[in-house]
């Protein structure tokens, strides 16, 4: 019984995680296709002012949308990179004159409008931008230049300007109108082994949450203590008393995670874009990824992101006392039992708060570089704890049916570890390097 028991749940957590590796690979959806704007009669001149940094997948993916609008409206677009000092200063004037904060790139100002952050052409931000220029540019409608509501003159010739590309109307030429699209498609290709060229523009949002959530679902941390536990239940030999309790320790630890990962998110929406914060997330990431590898190789040699041994007999302590109260009532589970499960999922996820800290903070800081309302956010970080305890569910569900036991061995330990280790180092590095190969569609 216990060996079949081990084969099943080694298969099923096998086959899940290819499932979530798979899809992380290839789920691709097709683009929006892109209209061509109109020109308009009875047009004004309007000058659009865009803040950006280095290192701003946003800020590299607004400048040729706008280089591309300046050949349909009639625009003078002047860039602004907030690390030089004159152009932080003007930032902050900008945004006094607009009764508003620096709170992170891009930022356009466009009339009396500004505008934050970026997606892709076609997405809400983009049209916002393009109506706000046709807006501006027909002369029926009220016009106030940016920096002349700052009291600013702006001496230098624009980055792009109608006057450079005249305005076309309805012109396309067959065989050219998609060369501007390949061009900054080529920036999110990626080639990957097997699998061949990944566009990674046409990744959804969505599914890479399923993915990387999937994936730090099989923590080896969070299966040992749940493994442990479920095996002092099997001497209860009480299906109802396992599924209940596993399944509140998996809840509690899914409420935890999530408030762990809102503390994550809140603090990249605090600090908003810094491409410094980007870099030390990405090398914690990769950090993190070395120690993992490392482990499968060298397990708990030298630093290792394991529950340390110190910590277990606690761990130990609280799982016999919510087995005795489980055991003292015969049809029922305690209150007691009850809130001991709560404590020991709190006190676990504290403890492999290292073992697990590494896909949330790669997770939250991506979906951050996103613009999204703020309860999008919060409803991805539902989505992705809804989906992270769904190996540990599955693994409860076993147990439960088949009331046998399962120890969670080292073995299977080192290879969740390099498997999440590489995928984490991958991320890392993408962080740092390529932060515009993690704008997900």
């Amino acid at each position: 019984m216990v060996n079949s028991n081990k084969k099943l749940i080694h298969n099923m957590s096998k086959k899940l995680m290819l499932l979530f590796l798979a899809i992380l690979v290839l789920c691709c959806f097709t683009n929006l296709a892109n209209a061509t704007s109109n020109i308009k009669d009875n047009t004004r001149e309007v000058n659009v002012y865009m803040f950006w940094s280095h290192g701003c997948p946003h800020c590299a993916a607004e400048k040729p949308y706008l280089e591309k609008l300046s050949k349909s409206y009639p625009i003078n677009v002047y860039l602004f990179e907030v690390h030089e000092k004159n152009n932080m200063d003007l930032w902050k004037r900008f945004c006094d004159a607009y009764n508003t904060n620096p709170y992170g790139v891009p930022m356009t100002f466009i009339g009396d409008k500004y505008i934050i952050g970026f997606g892709r052409e076609g997405d809400a931000l983009a049209e916002e931008i393009r109506e706000t220029i046709e807006k501006f540019s027909n002369k029926k409608n009220a016009y106030v230049d940016g920096a002349e509501k700052v009291g600013v003159t702006i001496n230098r010739t624009p980055d792009y300007s109608y006057k450079k590309n005249p305005p076309q109307e309805n012109i396309v030429v067959v065989g050219e109108e998609n060369k501007t699209d390949e061009v900054n498609n080529a920036k999110t290709i990626i080639n990957i082994p097997v699998f061949g060229k990944i566009d990674t523009s046409r990744i959804s949002l969505p599914l890479f949450t399923i993915a990387i959530a999937g994936l730090d679902g099989f923590n080896p941390c969070a299966m040992w203590v749940l493994c442990f536990l479920l095996t002092l239940l099997v001497y209860s030999r009480s299906r109802k008393k396992m599924l209940i309790i596993g399944s509140i320790f998996v809840i509690s630890s899914g409420v935890v995670y999530f408030l762990f990962m809102t503390a994550w998110l809140n603090f990249f929406l605090i600090i908003g874009y810094v491409n410094l914060l980007r870099i030390i997330i990405g090398g914690f990431a990769i950090f993190m990824g070395v120690i993992d590898i490392k482990d499968f190789f060298l397990f708990k040699k030298g630093i290792s992101l394991t529950i340390p041994d110190s910590l277990k007999p606690k761990l130990f302590k609280k799982m016999r006392s919510i087995v005795k109260s489980a055991q003292e009532s015969e049809n029922s589970i305690s209150l007691m039992a009850i809130l001991g499960t709560i404590a020991l999922a709190v006190s676990a996820n504290l403890i492999e708060l290292l073992c697990t800290a590494g896909f949330p903070a790669i997770y939250t800081r991506v979906l951050t570089l996103r613009k999204l309302p703020i309860m999008t956010y919060y409803l991805y970080l539902a989505m992705y704890n809804i989906i992270y305890v769904i190996p540990l569910l599955v693994i409860v569900l076993v147990f439960a049916l088949t009331v046998g036991a399962h120890k969670f061995s080292e073995k299977q330990g080192r290879v969740l570890k390099l498997i999440g280790g590489a995928l984490m180092l991958i991320l890392g590095i993408l962080l740092i390097y390529k932060p515009e190969l993690l704008m997900f569609g």
